[in-house]
């Protein structure tokens, strides 16, 4: 699987998934990003529109973008994506792109949350 698929035209292979792969809405990766930090909220590669089209919401200094593909990495101080607030919430939440909707659908070791499973269900361990 390519998790590196990030374009914004939605027959792109993320998008697919994503939206094949839909998460219950008992999923709510915020209940636990006090315990874990937003943890899953890193530097990932993102559709160079959302960028451009949320620029003001941006949270986080970008002191470098990577070029890949059809996408660009953001790299803050952090190493936290660039709209995460300081409170822990998505300022772009609403237009989050594929990526990100996937994260929690265990449909790959790294879209897995360590704190919580796809049902919305805290894990015993970090390690399940």
């Amino acid at each position: 699987m390519d998790l590196v698929d990030t374009a914004t035209d939605p027959r792109s292979k993320l998008a697919v998934l994503a939206n094949e792969n839909p998460l219950p809405e008992s999923f709510d990766c915020t209940k636990c990003h006090a315990a874990c930090g937003a943890e899953c909220c890193t530097a990932v590669p993102l559709p160079p529109r959302l960028i451009e089209r949320n620029h003001k919401r941006i949270q986080r200094k970008v002191l470098k973008l990577i070029a890949i593909a059809d996408a660009v990495i953001p790299i803050t101080e952090s190493g936290k994506c660039c709209f995460l607030t300081n409170d822990l919430q998505c300022a772009v939440y609403k237009w989050r792109p594929p990526i990100c909707r996937l994260f929690g659908t265990e449909i790959h070791k790294d879209l897995t949350c360590r704190f919580m499973d796809k049902q919305g269900n805290v894990r015993n361990s970090h390690t399940d």
